[in-house]
């Protein structure tokens, strides 16, 4: 689920692919919220069940965890591959929607929906607008950083972790992809769906809590 703690009045926006289960163990002592909520949920489906719950979303401070867009969807693509594997002999479906795509990152880019991705807008901001539900987006390099911010902010010790290695990744694939893997059709593809990682990622994108988000190039 989402961390929120009603305690210290924060939440945290599992965005997914972006240290998410990683961040659930930091902060596992401080997610004190009783209603289970699915983890991946956006800020405008958190904020309905809170107020619905009898809590004031607006009393809330709410960060989000992003990443570059490529790296993103080769970790996407890896997480579906390995499901297809570790399923294969289980899933007639799996097999057909996956087998193809073994070793061929640029024809799952092209012909899939990457895993369970909306991108950075549908998940900070209020539902079909650019309204902005979050106080301060992290970028996935500055973890470090987040966990340092809670601490001071809120005059807290969180739990120190390792960091999440998945060995299923490193056994079952002899290709480690990197972003000059990308052709230029995939390129274009996440270029275009994810246009506001790459605006917020060159310091381009102007963003406020309840204020719409603002291209600055």
């Amino acid at each position: 689920m989402p961390i929120i703690s009603l305690k210290h009045k924060f939440i945290i926006i599992l965005n997914p692919k972006c240290a998410s289960t990683y961040l659930e163990r930091v902060f596992r002592n401080f997610n004190d919220y009783p209603r289970k909520i699915y983890k991946h949920h956006k800020a405008e489906l958190v904020r309905k069940i809170l107020n619905e719950d009898g809590h004031n979303y607006e009393d809330f401070f709410v960060v989000i965890v992003t990443r570059n867009p490529f790296d993103h969807a080769i970790s996407g693509y890896y997480q579906d591959m390995i499901l297809y594997m570790s399923n294969r002999n289980k899933s007639i479906k799996n097999n057909e929607k996956y087998y193809k795509y073994i070793n061929d990152l640029n024809a799952y880019i092209m012909n899939e929906k990457i895993r369970h991705y909306p991108g950075l807008k549908k998940i900070i901001c209020e539902n079909n607008s650019t309204k902005c539900l979050v106080n301060k987006i992290f970028k996935m390099t500055e973890i470090k950083k987040l966990i340092s911010f809670f601490e001071r902010k809120y005059n807290i010790k969180l739990e120190k972790v390792s960091k999440i290695i998945n060995k299923k990744q490193l056994n079952l694939f002899n290709h480690d992809y990197k972003i000059e893997d990308f052709n230029e059709d995939s390129k274009k593809k996440i270029e275009s769906s994810y246009a506001h990682e790459f605006l917020f990622l060159d310091d381009n994108l102007y963003y406020e809590r309840n204020e719409n988000l603002i291209k600055l190039v």
